[in-house]
């Protein structure tokens, strides 16, 4: 508190005589007092507080003194919602500001790599897509609220399937093969897919498309219907192969399904190859996440030896020790709780098939904390490993990327948590002619929300679209090549 005293005569100095300054000729004691009086610390400068009901009592309890108390209290009440109100706006607008910031640090063009032929060169030309833009929405500000958001609030689209149970061993195991029979909506309106779509009949020749999904997904998930949309939109025919136990699926021997195991998806292939109307069509496969890594060991141990015409890897963890490290660090934990969890309820509904097994663990199964300790307890064993870490290290697609001659189409999230950029085997990938390469600088895993349609379909189904049907029409441009060689 600043006092400022202008004196005008020698009364300012005690009664005094005296030039008329401050400082006047009066005495030492009144200057003192003065001094102490006008010049005491700002510190030590105390206003009174008067509170609501002291106003009131002060004024006699009046009914003047009441509503003075009254606007009083108003009045503070006021000034702490304005000062609250402020913090908030402030609060807010920096998190916003900062969300905005990210988003725009997450923007930008993929990463392509591909090995330079005319075969590649013509794909890559034929589908736009693929040097399109991402640009994640900006309240999905990192990886992890795109990979959570994108799970839980997607739109799911209609789909009607028809399901059969396919045996694909001796011993009595079974898969279930969900054909996609019609579709009711498509979400996405943006990415030049119809709003709505009634199946159209496909042609007799139509592509054949199989569908892998992830660790514990199946015909049910989200982004697996938007697929199915848009390939049923495309006229292409569409099968979900949903492995041993997921998607309500029957468990009949103590066996599930791992990274590196793909006798399933071999005679998944051959009964669909096989199967009325298919015979003379072509083939495609699709998978995301652990089902890309099985379908990618698969296309490398046959090399040559497949129907399938071409493929799609989506979140493709690649080298499963290197994810496995991943998942122990920061928030990708909650992921490999949940992941655990998932698969333990799996395996807890067929609880009694399972504990026929001698090499199961099914105590340490149900109560896994992590994909390791589940994968100690079922997979190693299961599948002949004598440990966790060599059926991680013996499941790695990133191996089979050099066998693998079929076109393929790989892309992935550089800042994915669960395939992380650094897993992608990208020289392995540049260096064989049948395989491309996307990765985009955001999207999280399984997640790839757009800003333009955020819970709508993800940014990638487009590109792998437009990649089948380039390839799709390379594969009709030769067949019409060789039609007319053999008619000459």
């Amino acid at each position: 508190t600043v006092v400022t005293v202008y004196c005008m005569s020698s009364s300012c100095a005690g009664g005094s005589s005296g030039s008329g300054s401050f400082f006047g000729s009066g005495s030492r004691s009144s200057q003192s007092r003065l001094s102490r009086r006008f010049f005491r610390k700002p510190s030590s400068t105390r206003v009174p507080r008067l509170s609501p009901s002291r106003l009131s009592s002060s004024l006699g309890g009046s009914s003047l003194g009441s509503s003075l108390g009254n606007l009083a209290t108003a009045s503070v009440t006021a000034s702490m919602l304005s000062s609250a109100t402020q913090y908030c706006l402030g609060l807010f607008g920096g998190l916003a500001t900062a969300a905005i910031y990210q988003q725009r640090t997450r923007t930008g063009a993929p990463e392509l790599l591909w090995k330079s032929t005319p075969f590649n060169d013509a794909i890559i030309s034929r589908c736009p897509s693929l040097r399109r833009v991402f640009s994640p929405p900006w309240f999905m500000p990192n990886e992890h609220f795109e990979t959570v958001l994108a799970a839980k609030l997607r739109s799911v689209p209609g789909v009607s399937y028809r399901r059969e149970i396919l045996p694909v061993s001796d011993d009595g195991g079974v898969v279930a093969l969900d054909w996609a029979q019609g579709v009711s909506t498509v979400s996405n309106a943006v990415q030049s897919t119809p709003p709505a779509c009634a199946a159209p009949p496909a042609e007799v020749d139509a592509p054949i498309c199989v569908l892998l999904p992830g660790l514990t997904g199946g015909s049910g998930d989200s982004y697996v219907n938007h697929m199915v949309n848009h390939l049923v939109c495309a006229g292409y025919r569409v099968v979900v192969f949903n492995s041993r136990g997921t998607a309500s699926s029957p468990v009949n021997t103590p066996q599930f399904y791992s990274a590196s195991f793909t006798k399933d998806l071999e005679r998944v292939v051959s009964h669909v190859k096989q199967s009325p109307g298919c015979e003379n069509s072509p083939m495609f496969a699709i998978g995301w996440s652990l089902g890309a890594n099985i379908l990618l060991n698969y296309l490398g141990r046959a090399e040559s030896g497949t129907p399938i015409d071409a493929a799609v890897s989506l979140c493709n963890p690649f080298d499963l020790s290197y994810c496995n490290k991943a998942l122990k660090k920061g928030f990708a934990r909650v992921y490999d709780r949940n992941l655990a969890q998932s698969i333990a309820q799996i395996f807890k509904s067929n609880e009694d098939v399972f504990r026929r097994s001698p090499d199961i663990d099914v105590d340490a199964a149900l109560a896994s904390a992590t994909i390791e300790d589940f994968d100690r307890a079922v997979t190693a064993p299961t599948f002949g490993f004598e440990s966790v870490s060599a059926y991680y290290a013996g499941s790695a697609s990133a191996d089979a990327v050099p066998g693998i001659k079929t076109p393929t189409l790989c892309i992935q999230a550089q800042d994915d948590p669960i395939a992380p950029g650094c897993a992608i085997p990208r020289e392995r990938l540049r260096e064989n002619e049948n395989t491309i390469l996307c990765v985009t600088p955001a999207g999280g895993h399984l997640g790839w929300a757009s800003a333009e349609d955020p819970f709508g379909a993800p940014w990638v189904d487009v590109a792998v679209i437009e990649y089948l049907r380039a390839v799709e029409l390379k594969l009709r441009r030769k067949e019409s090549v060789l039609a007319n060689a053999n008619a000459m």
